[in-house]
């Protein structure tokens, strides 16, 4: 049941006669396959404008989805006007006369909170203009779309094997070097460094002692499509071609296939437990929005399961090091071309001495990265392009 308070706002809001579509649909980060975000989407039909977006890792709750589509008409997607426009003018609020559902059990939960605000709602099984959208967004946001979802699908994949334990049960992990990996996290996502790179910015990150075998990662910062964000980390190049070179972006099953390791920022409903209770009890820092820093890896014979302590620590040292070395390697770069510099193509490789906590271990960050094949024919720079409208930052 929605709060009274949501249902008194879109009751007071103007009905206009515009018909919209509330389409739920199942994505996969190509960047990290083991997971699947629900995607709901609410556009109005006469002029595709976005109204509003949500994502949900797993199966959401039906009272969750109400109140976004309640949000789509008294507070709509701020400064959305299509996937085609990420920025634009802001939406006025309303209330539609017609919302159309493409799936027959989320209209059948929906419905009785539309009409009572005197809102009619009718089925459309397949709202095909959003295909189109829905595939130019998810090469834009790093995802691999799937066939059409619906909650409870029972087609859809079962999720794969949970094998991960909260972070201090780790061995070899110490509550220090957890914290220091929070407090790294929440400083990353403040800093926002995916919003100077594109999806061809990949990094070779080592991490251990000096004169000792070092561990390596290929590391891709996520954030660019505005959906996930943090880091995704593959053992080879040849694990990063192998995501990058998948042909069919709605075959789950060769998603799964796929060795990888990630951190992106949930909800604490998306955390263990356990460490959502750590958490609590060391007061470790979140970011401005309380969100919390997942990481597992995934492997195809071993499902789900945690990273190993050296991964603590060099993932820790990244979130700490990588946004200096983007602001004076790149972003630099970037803005001597811009003023008449020749390009230079060579190799930039920095190390980092690190805290006492890394017992020794420093992180040499290096770009870019030789080997990585990117597929032809995705030249995605103008959803980058906002037009004459400049982003209100407050």
């Amino acid at each position: 049941m929605l709060d009274k308070k949501i249902t008194d706002k879109v009751r007071k809001l103007k009905q206009d006669d515009s018909v919209w579509v509330c389409a739920l649909r199942t994505m996969t980060p190509s960047k990290d396959p083991a997971r699947q975000v629900q995607v709901l989407m609410v556009l109005n039909t006469e002029d595709m404008a976005l109204r509003k977006m949500h994502m949900v890792v797993g199966v959401p709750n039906i009272d969750e989805l109400a109140e976004e589509i309640a949000k789509a008409m008294y507070a709509p997607q701020a400064e959305a006007t299509g996937l085609g426009g990420l920025l634009g003018p802001k939406l006025p609020k309303h209330r539609p006369s017609v919302v159309l559902f493409e799936d027959e059990r989320l209209l059948a939960d929906i419905a009785p909170m539309l009409q009572d605000q005197a809102i009619e709602v009718r089925l459309e099984e397949h709202f095909e203009p959003l295909d189109d959208m829905m595939q130019m967004f998810a090469k834009f946001a790093g995802m691999s779309g799937l066939d059409l979802s619906t909650i409870g699908d029972e087609e859809d994949l079962p999720p794969p094997p949970d094998h991960r334990v909260g972070l201090l049960e780790i061995p070899g992990i110490s509550e220090p070097l957890v914290r220091e990996l929070f407090e790294h996290a929440a400083q990353f996502y403040r800093l926002r460094p995916w919003d100077s790179l594109d999806e061809e910015d990949i990094f070779r990150m080592q991490y251990g002692a000096l004169g000792q075998p070092q561990r390596e990662y290929i590391v891709s910062v996520m954030g660019m499509g505005g959906m996930e964000f943090g880091l995704a980390l593959y053992d080879s190049v040849a694990d990063l071609n192998e995501t990058l070179a998948m042909e069919d972006p709605e075959d789950a099953e060769l998603a799964r296939a796929i060795r990888s390791m990630s951190l992106t920022y949930v909800d604490k409903d998306d955390m263990l437990p356990a460490d959502v209770a750590a958490q609590k009890k060391y007061r470790w820092d979140l970011s401005n929005k309380k969100l919390y820093p997942l990481l597992f890896r995934y492997a195809p014979e071993a499902g789900m399961t945690s990273p190993a302590r050296e991964d603590i620590g060099a993932i820790s040292a990244m979130l700490q090091m990588l946004p200096g070395f983007i602001d004076t390697h790149l972003i630099a770069s970037e803005e001597e071309l811009a003023n008449g510099a020749e390009t230079d193509d060579e190799k930039v490789t920095q190390t980092f001495e690190l805290s006492p906590l890394h017992a020794g271990a420093v992180l040499t960050v290096s770009y870019p990265v030789d080997g990585v094949i990117f597929p032809e024919g995705q030249d995605l720079d103008w959803l980058f392009d906002d037009g004459d409208t400049d982003e209100d930052d407050g």
